[in-house]
């Protein structure tokens, strides 16, 4: 049976016994997507997927980047985690894995999906402005598994976070 602790308990517990890191959240300003616009900027029979690909863009937005001490070493960070996860239960994998930026998982879902609304336009211009901002997704994250230090892959979360407010804009 998993630790019951409260998500600020579990936080202190994370940050002082195993090294984690919650980096503060930037201020965003994300567009709010009007139904009816969607609607009208989208194909016909479309509007389902563009409205699932807009919610995963705002997931990636609302989550958080939650560091730790294991650079590229996967394999140890799988072992680790997995550890952490039967012993404190779904708040630890909601807190650190389900909703951390720093997931690559995370930032290619994020990725498609802003490929995804270019897809789903019944403009060109749209569609190419679409996949323009899904390309410098694409290059920012070639090598991200190599990366070493919690700077530099926050800064590749915050120019994530960024053309994804910049592909959300492209639907008001």
């Amino acid at each position: 049976m998993s630790e019951q602790l409260s998500l600020d308990q579990l936080r202190s517990v994370l940050e002082t016994e195993h090294n984690v890191v919650f980096f503060p959240k930037r201020q965003l300003i994300v567009p709010e997507i009007d139904e009816s616009c969607l609607a009208e900027l989208v194909q016909s029979g479309k509007l389902e997927v563009a409205r699932e690909n807009v919610v995963e863009i705002q997931r990636y937005l609302g989550g958080e980047a939650v560091g730790d001490n294991w650079g590229s070493n996967h394999d140890e960070r799988r072992k680790w985690r997995g550890g952490l996860a039967t012993r404190y239960g779904d708040s630890f994998l909601d807190l650190c894995y389900w909703n951390n930026q720093f997931r690559l998982g995370l930032i290619g879902l994020t990725r498609l999906s802003i490929y995804g609304l270019g897809w789903c336009m019944r403009d060109q211009g749209l569609v190419e402005e679409f996949e323009g901002i899904g390309d410098t997704v694409s290059d920012a994250i070639k090598g991200y598994k190599r990366i070493e230090s919690l700077d530099e892959e926050l800064f590749v979360v915050h120019f994530v976070e960024d053309r994804s407010i910049e592909a959300l804009a492209l639907l008001v």
